[in-house]
Order: C-alpha cells, then sequence, then structure tokens
C-alpha cells in the first residue's frame, strides 16, 4: 500500500542535516520493508483510510519522520506553549520555562518526572532523571518508564531498543490497537485519533495537514455519513421527516432541513419506541429504520369522516377545547379594540366619556394632548395595536385548532 515514493511525497526527506537524513532514511527503509508489511497486515491497518490516519500521526510526530527521541531543547516560548499553565499537568509557569529553556534532562524531570506529581502516577516516572530516561522514543514518541517497559516486554526487546525504528513501528501498532484507532480511522474521526495516540490535541494541525495530503496519495476516502442529526440536510432527511409525519408528528412541509423541530419530533419518536432518546438517526441501524417505516394503517372508519371541531371536543380533545377557549377570548379583545378605535376616530364619544370621567382625569387629557398635538391620536394608536395583537393570537389559536383537526382527518392521535 505504502512505498519510498510516497512516503517522499508526505514527507520529503530533508535536505541538510545529516542526522535528521539518518533518521528519516531508518523509518522510510522499516516502513517499506517486508517485515513491516506484515505488521500492518497483523493489526489490520489494511484500508487506505486506517494507513491515512497512522502515517498523519506518525508524521506529526516525529516532524516527518526525522525524530527518534525528544530533544527537549525547547525555546521558553514553547514550553509554555506545550507545558504551561492551562495546557499542561505540569502547568510551568513563565520564570521555570526561560530557566528550563534548552535544558532537556531539567525540563522532563519537570514534566514527565517527580517534578510533576501526576505523571509521576502516570508514566511511571518515579526516580529523579527518569523523565529524561524515558523521554518520547520512536516513530510514535511512546513515553514513560512503564510504556517504555511494557512495549518492549510485548515485543520481547530491550527498552533500550526502542530506539530502533522496525521496533518503534511494532510498538506503535500495539498503541494503536490497543486503544482501538482502527475504529476511529474508519470514522474518519482526526481528534479522537489524535487524542489516543496524544492524549491530548498537540500536533493537531499538523496531523491535519499530513491526513490531507496522505488521503490524496492513498486515495483514502471518508466513509459515507450515516448519520443524520441536527444541521443536516439532503434528500435523506426529507425521507426521515416524511416518515415522522406519517407516525403524526406535525413538522410542516418537509424540506429537507434538520432543524429543531426534527430533531424534537425524532426525540419524541425514539421515546415512544423504546429507543435511545439521542435526537441522532443511525442508517445502519435496520431495526430502527424498521421501526420507522412501520407506520399503522389509517383507520378507515376514521379517515375517511369528515372531522369537525365538533367531532373533536366529543372525543375529549384537549388540544381543540382549550385553543378554541383561547381563540373565543382573543376574538372578543379584538371585537372589543377594533370598536374602540372606530368610535375614536369618528369621534362618536362612548370611549372618551369613559376615559374623561370627572373633572380632574378631563384636565389631565387635555393638557397632554395639547403638549401632544404633533403625534396621532395615542388612544387610537394603543387601540390599534390592541386590535393587531388580539387579532394574530386569534388566528394562531385559530390555526391550532385547524391542525388539530387535520391530524384527526389523516387518523393521527384523533383524541389528544
Amino acid at each position: 500500500m505504502i512505498n519510498e515514493a510516497l512516503l517522499r511525497q508526505l514527507a520529503p526527506r530533508p535536505r541538510r542535516s545529516a542526522v535528521r537524513q539518518k533518521h528519516w532514511d531508518g523509518y522510510v527503509a522499516a516502513l517499506v520493508s517486508p517485515e513491516a508489511a506484515k505488521l500492518f497486515e497483523a493489526f489490520d491497518v489494511t484500508t487506505p483510510l486506517r494507513m491515512a490516519h497512522l502515517l498523519a500521526n506518525w508524521c506529526a510526530e516525529t516532524g516527518g519522520f526525522q525524530i527518534v527521541y525528544e530533544s527537549g531543547n525547547y525555546s521558553a516560548k514553547r514550553i509554555m506553549e506545550i507545558f504551561g499553565v492551562g495546557r499542561h499537568s505540569a502547568a510551568v509557569t513563565w520564570a521555570e520555562a526561560k530557566r528550563l529553556a534548552g535544558n532537556g534532562p531539567a525540563l522532563f524531570d519537570r514534566v514527565y518526572g517527580v517534578g510533576n506529581p501526576r505523571k509521576v502516577t502516570e508514566l511511571g516516572n518515579d526516580m529523579p532523571g527518569d523523565g529524561w530516561k524515558y523521554r518520547g522514543v520512536g516513530i510514535v514518541q511512546i513515553t514513560g518508564k512503564r510504556d517504555h517497559y511494557r512495549y518492549a516486554d510485548m515485543i520481547g526487546i530491550d527498552p533500550d531498543e526502542l530506539d530502533d525504528p522496525l521496533n518503534s513501528i511494532h510498538a506503535a501498532l500495539l498503541e494503536w490497537d490497543n486503544k482501538g484507532c482502527n475504529k476511529y480511522a474508519d470514522n474518519d474521526d482526526v481528534k479522537k485519533v489524535r487524542r489516543l495516540i496524544n492524549g491530548g490535541y498537540n500536533g493537531l494541525a499538523d496531523v491535519r495537514a499530513y491526513l490531507a495530503k496522505a488521503k490524496k496519495l492513498l486515495e483514502a476516502r471518508p466513509p459515507e455519513d450515516h448519520i443524520l442529526d441536527l444541521g443536516d440536510d439532503g434528500p435523506k432527511v426529507v425521507w426521515l421527516q416524511d416518515l415522522l409525519k406519517s407516525h403524526g408528528y406535525a413538522l410542516g412541509e418537509s424540506d429537507g432541513i434538520f432543524g429543531k423541530l426534527t430533531e424534537r419530533a425524532l426525540v419524541s419518536w425514539q421515546l415512544q419506541h423504546d429507543f435511545d432518546a439521542t435526537g441522532r438517526f443511525d442508517l445502519r441501524d435496520d431495526t430502527l429504520t424498521a421501526a420507522l417505516e412501520d407506520v399503522p394503517a389509517p383507520d378507515p372508519q376514521i379517515a375517511d369522516r369528515d372531522v369537525t371541531k365538533e367531532d373533536l371536543k366529543e372525543q375529549g380533545s384537549r388540544t381543540v377545547r382549550e385553543a378554541s377557549w383561547w381563540q373565543r377570548i382573543w376574538g372578543w379583545l379584538f371585537g372589543g379594540a377594533a370598536a374602540a378605535t372606530v368610535d375614536t376616530q369618528a369621534d362618536i364619544g362612548a370611549v372618551d366619556g369613559l376615559l374623561t370621567q370627572g373633572e380632574r382625569v378631563t384636565t389631565l387629557v387635555d393638557r397632554t394632548t395639547g403638549l401632544l398635538t404633533w403625534l396621532p391620536d395615542w388612544r387610537a394608536v394603543a387601540l390599534i395595536g390592541c386590535s393587531l395583537i388580539a387579532f394574530f393570537m386569534w388566528r394562531a389559536f385559530r390555526r391550532i385548532s385547524d391542525h388539530r383537526v387535520e391530524d384527526a382527518r389523516n387518523a393521527t392521535h384523533l383524541g389528544r
């Protein structure tokens, strides 16, 4: 699947440093060897997408196959970027970073060894000097006394031999397999694979860049998206919306856009049918798909009836009953506000008579009106506003009732 020409395009051989050239030659020779091919087969790294993710992470860890041991020769700025407060459990301060700059042994004892109790527990670096001795090594930069010994034992070598390119490839594949990276590579989940390999997201930008090149070189295509969830669109979403509507969920027009309304309908359907209420639909789940496509046939005695609001009220529909009550209330308010508006604009006087009862109220209204002669009649504006609000509320509750009746005519949720 891979050869030297491909690897040269993915991570070009360095031109100047003889040491880096030596490292690159060692890694590339090991990667294209028959022994490595057998290891890739044994650990099931046999698809272009898996190989692309694996190579992208290995390139990021080794600077393009140019590093065997982590050097630790970092500037203060770089130390803060990797090990600084809020970025690493070591929480190195700026003052420490300036003191540790360029001093690999002291830096690694501080961040990987006895200077960082959390890493003592995590990596097993419990003796002074362990942070440096068991620093990152090999194509995946295995770090810590515990992992150095563990992977060496699994391969059957001494920990000091992990710097051999083929041994480091074997150890890296053991780690890849132990952490289940194939599954996440199959899903093209670059962040998950990076976190498993690195323990965080250091170098993620480099991994993304190498991954894009590796996919192109290996002609690796990401898997077809089989999950429908919020933000998706297209014909598969239309299919989902149509089926949800056939189960009685009001979604309006099937527009092919997976929005909040579709998500809520899907969650309700999942709960109703004892599925996990994720709001996501896995197109590969045959049980889920069969349940959604199993739409109950409408009862002809119901579907053929000319259902009215009165029919639903008799059946005990709370939706229609409450919507009709509110529709009536807002209808009265609309009628009253409209009548008052006409009275005000036509100078009939009925409203004025109510508003100006008493000498003090009349005087206050006259004074206020005199000050605001440049504005429209405030009473008319207020009444018109009330009329519009009442009208739209009346219309909204009428639409609720109408939708309920339409559902009933389609034989869905008759008594709700």
